[in-house]
Formats: structure tokens, sequence, C-alpha cells
């Protein structure tokens, strides 16, 4: 099972090592990614080998800017009476790098159906990367959000796109020989 609270360089793509490549380069065993699923932003992909099975399943996941533009955030003024305190007394502020929205998409290189799933510590504004597939989503109470789908043998499937700033995964593939789905390890 894959556990992973991502870098900031991770999250947003900045890619380096060598299990990560342009989908187009990427040896499959069983089927080929569809570059059409990734739309305009195809020359921007970058694949990563996520998790394996046996000799039978290689699971990647596909980053690429997303396609569908994040609706405009909502500003609540808050009233607060302590802001006039912080504003007498201002903290050095601790400069973060700029999260960029990000699309992954899942390819199931086997001739077996997946079952994909993650829980996403702080993703701002997730929401569904293509426009009708079987994505849960499920926005929890202590501010994560878990997200889950069936990837079939063989597909490439929009996921979700949004600011992702940290999350766990975990994948699970059908064995026809177990007539069960078992749990794939990760590549990292």
């Amino acid at each position: 099972m894959g556990c992973i609270t991502s870098s900031q360089k991770d999250v947003n793509g900045a890619h380096s090592g060598d299990v990560k490549a342009r989908p187009g380069d990427v040896k499959t065993r069983f089927a080929s990614i569809n570059l059409e699923v990734l739309g305009d932003h195809k020359d921007k992909a970058m694949a990563e080998l996520i998790f394996v099975y046996d000799q039978s399943a290689n699971i990647y996941l596909i980053k690429t800017p997303p396609l569908h533009p994040a609706p405009p955030k909502e500003e609540h003024p808050q009233e607060n009476e302590g802001e006039e305190a912080k504003e007498e007394h201002p903290q050095e502020e601790v400069e973060e790098e700029p999260v960029h929205e990000v699309r992954w998409v899942i390819f199931n290189d086997s001739k077996s159906d997946a079952k994909f799933e993650t829980t996403f510590f702080h993703a701002d504004q997730l929401r569904s990367a293509g426009d009708e597939n079987s994505l849960e989503l499920v926005h929890k109470a202590n501010g994560t959000t878990v997200a889950s789908m069936d990837v079939p043998a063989g597909a490439t499937v929009p996921f979700v796109e949004g600011f992702i700033k940290g999350f766990m995964y975990k994948c699970t593939v059908f064995d026809p020989k177990t007539n069960a789905f078992e749990i794939a390890v990760s590549t990292r």
C-alpha cells in the first residue's frame, strides 16, 4: 500500500528521477496510454509508476495542468476583535511556495480492473477531472477529502484536479487467481 505526504515539488509536478516520463515514452505491457484523455496538455504531462501488482499490473499517475478552471474563491470578511491586536504587532510572515493547480489522470496498465483511493489532507477546491466518471468525492469533517474510483483494465481515466498539498493513496487490483481485489505495492 502506498502512503505519502508529498513535497511541494512532487505535488506541483516538478519531476526528476528515472520513474517519471512523458506519457508517450512510457513502456507499457498490456495497454497504451490514451493521450486524448490528456487533452491540450499532453506535451506537459508527466507519468509516474506508482503501484505494481505481481507481474500483471502497473498503475501510473499522470499529472497535467487542469483542463477545467477552478471556480473563484469566495472571500468572507472575518470580523474578529483580535484583528486590531494582530495588526499592531505583525509577525514575520513565512514565505510559502505558491501552490498550482494540478490534474491527476490514472492509467491502469493491466488486464485486470483496479480500485484507486486517495485521501487528500489539504486539497482546496478539489473536483472531478472528467466530465462523467465514477469518481466518488467525500469531504470529511476533519478537513480531508477522500476520492476513489474504479479504473477498468487498460484504461486511462481522469481522476481529480485542484490545489493539492498532501495526500495518501492506496490501490487494489483484481486478481483472477484469488477472485478478489488484492493490495498493490507502492513503488515509493
